[in-house]
């Protein structure tokens, strides 16, 4: 393992390996996010100094993630994942109740950056809640339209509901003036009989003021085609999805950072974060996503080695940082799902400099913003 430089960051200079298991590597991944998050606080100041240093010991810890996981032991199972999957081995995995190597997948990746504050979504145990990083620094987030719903300030999108809305209502408890939307396309009492009860519960937090409902899903895009994946079908309905800009843009939301993204659609999140007007490629042609994201919670599924190592290294290489995990306990079997938080750089450094009196401003600072305000 090459020597890894953790404060000098001269600048983290990539071991040179052979990837086994990824497209592109961890080497790739630092050249490409690096400069994004230093540049969060190019200054000298104390306060960009400590920032250096926990930017530095993220992608030290990124850098032994991706040493460790491209041993040719867990090559080797990529490769006879590969070979295998379409003979049923998940099935009668959980057919018999066995940990084998395939949930070894979910080991490779641990946290490697640490939220300064971090909060379980709502703060009870079970299946449903989410860790969000930064929740105070985004309740001062400034808007022009004075945090109205729909303006410019907090913007969460949540995909996925099944009627429950309980991480929808924790977070607006939290942070009243951010705008919630909620999307399910499995909610409809005329495509989907028996859902009547579960899209009240809904309707019920939309009349409450929690959240606006949106009755379509998060879709990829094919590309071969440039044509948007279909959902999947249930019990022979398909029902609607949008990829997320046309969704934004569907919204009137163009041009916004969502601050939380919460996505949880049983196995359709490999079909939709491989859109590469958003993610997957749009990373390496300079379309950041980073830009239009500030944190993002995702329960991935199963136990396909090949396509949980191509998104997580894609979440990489779009400039993701993954602050929080946990496996779910109360569903899957026990073992097949997992709860990734991940957080952008932007997002990062606001959430670490709320908590860093060397950040804060000045007196002198603060009028002076306050005149320039006046004048516009």
């Amino acid at each position: 393992m090459c020597r890894r430089q953790w404060l000098a960051l001269a600048l983290l200079t990539p071991c040179a390996t052979a990837d086994k298991l990824y497209t592109h590597g961890y080497a790739a991944i630092a050249n490409h996010t690096l400069p994004l998050w230093l540049g969060q606080c190019p200054s000298a100041s104390p306060c960009c100094m400590a920032w250096r240093a926990k930017v530095a010991r993220h992608f030290a810890l990124l850098q032994g993630q991706y040493e460790a996981s491209n041993a040719s032991k867990w090559a080797h199972l990529h490769q006879e994942t590969k070979r295998s999957w379409s003979t049923g081995v998940e099935k009668e995995l959980m057919k018999n109740g066995k940990n084998n190597h395939l949930v070894g997948v979910y080991d490779l990746f641990e946290p490697t950056w640490n939220c300064d504050t971090a909060d379980r979504m709502p703060p009870v145990p079970g299946d449903g809640p989410k860790w969000v990083c930064g929740l105070d620094a985004l309740g001062h987030k400034e808007s022009p339209s004075g945090h109205k719903p729909g303006g410019g300030g907090c913007l969460a999108y949540s995909f996925g509901s099944n009627g429950e809305t309980s991480f929808e209502a924790a977070l607006k408890h939290r942070v009243p003036h951010c705008a919630i939307y909620t999307f399910d396309p499995f909610l409809s009492e005329k495509a989907f009989p028996g859902s009547e009860p579960k899209l009240a519960k809904v309707r019920a937090a939309e009349a409450a003021g929690v959240l606006t409902f949106v009755s379509k899903g998060l879709v990829g895009v094919d590309t071969k085609t440039g044509r948007a994946l279909p959902v999947g079908a249930y019990k022979g309905v398909q029902p609607q999805g949008l990829p997320i800009r046309p969704m934004m843009a569907s919204l009137g939301h163009t041009g916004r950072v969502i601050d939380v993204l919460k996505v949880d659609i049983e196995r359709s999140e490999f079909e939709a974060f491989a859109d590469p007007d958003f993610f997957g490629g749009a990373c390496l042609e300079g379309m950041r996503p980073w830009r239009a994201i500030g944190q993002l919670q995702l329960e991935l599924h199963g136990f396909d080695f090949p396509r949980v190592i191509q998104l997580m290294e894609r979440l990489h290489m779009c400039g993701f940082a993954l602050f929080a995990k946990e496996m779910n306990h109360w569903g899957c079997g026990g073992i097949r799902c997992g709860e990734f938080s991940f957080v952008t750089s932007a997002h990062a450094f606001a959430d670490f400099a709320h908590t860093h009196p060397s950040c804060w401003p000045t007196e002198a600072q603060v009028a002076s913003a306050d005149a320039q305000k006046k004048k516009l």
